[in-house]
């Protein structure tokens, strides 16, 4: 006799087995991505390459993250028509190439954060994989935080630290992840009152993220959350 399984039954196509899910992959492709954007000059090629490094970044989560065939084309239409706008922009010659490459950059580590979101909030049994994407938006908000700030002195005209007048990249990414650590080494502080209330709310964000969401995945790690009766 045939045993008959009932229960919920995930409809989201499947990118293939080996794939989805695989946060690890995409949390290691993160870190090799920060170093990347750590590295690189504020300069037109750099600028592009920073938005093409997010947008490999944001079509690995789709698929790992098994997007629903919806989704996937929106994301398909949507996401190189930023890339590439982004890139010529940030490759330009043009007063708003920076601000420009920087937004777009924002905007793909946010779609990359709400899918990873999207997907685990699908799991129904917490696994390693489920604590692996939960860092991954944990990265992925440090990162967009660091584009935030950048845009914000951009945008004001004003030097956004106040120990240094011409930041490097590397500058704002180790601000970011110094500011939703709360390590607060205070070798860079914000000069503006704006830059102050961001980095507030970032590490406000990443604490309370931390000491939840993970630390929820992590003690409840292997078992298999309960769900409300229909």
């Amino acid at each position: 006799m045939t045993e008959c399984r009932t229960g919920p039954v995930d409809m989201a196509p499947r990118p293939g087995r080996g794939m989805t899910d695989r946060y690890g992959l995409v949390l290691v492709t993160i870190l090799v991505g920060l170093v990347i954007m750590g590295a690189l000059a504020d300069d037109r090629v750099s600028r592009a390459l920073n938005i093409l490094v997010m947008g490999f970044i944001f079509f690995l989560s789709l698929w790992v993250s098994a997007a629903s065939r919806r989704v996937m084309l929106i994301a398909t239409v949507s996401a190189p028509i930023i890339i590439v706008l982004s890139s010529l922009a940030g490759a330009s010659f043009t007063d708003y190439a920076a601000e420009s490459a920087a937004i777009g950059t924002v905007f793909l580590a946010l779609g990359c954060i709400v899918t990873i979101i999207h997907r685990l909030a699908d799991h129904e049994r917490i696994s390693m994989n489920t604590v692996l994407g939960a860092l991954c938006v944990y990265l992925l908000a440090a990162i967009a935080f660091a584009l935030i700030y950048r845009i914000i002195s951009l945008l004001s005209g004003t030097p956004f630290f106040a120990q240094t007048d011409d930041p490097a990249n590397i500058d704002y990414i180790y601000f970011s992840f110094v500011s939703i650590t709360t390590l607060g080494f205070g070798d860079l502080s914000p000069a503006t009152d704006l830059g102050k209330m961001f980095a507030v709310v970032e590490a406000v964000i990443g604490q309370i993220y931390l000491v939840t969401v993970v630390a929820l995945f992590v003690s409840n790690l292997g078992r298999r959350r309960s769900r409300d009766a229909d």
